[in-house]
């Protein structure tokens, strides 16, 4: 959510009918551009455009939720987050 610069969580259910709102976490950078989960699901790092980092965020696999920003690196240029 570029202005809010947060992620928002939400439930998928009725079979992948409905959406349910969970909660919004703070990306810990300004104006998120991009984000991507890790190969192991544990992790979601975000692309601040704006400040200029890439900020990684604890995900719990089970339920999706994010905790705050847990760090960050400073970047030149920020466009998107990928593994290979």
């Amino acid at each position: 959510n570029r202005g809010h610069d947060s992620i928002a969580t939400f439930v998928v259910g009725e079979q992948g009918k409905r959406l349910g709102f969970v909660n919004t976490t703070l990306t810990g950078g300004t104006w998120p551009r991009h984000f991507t989960i890790d190969p192991s699901c544990r992790w979601v790092y975000v692309a601040n455009q704006r400040t200029g980092t890439i900020n990684w965020l604890p995900r719990d696999p089970g339920t999706g939720r994010l905790s705050a920003s847990a760090g960050s690196v400073a970047v030149a240029n920020v466009g998107i987050v990928s593994f290979r």
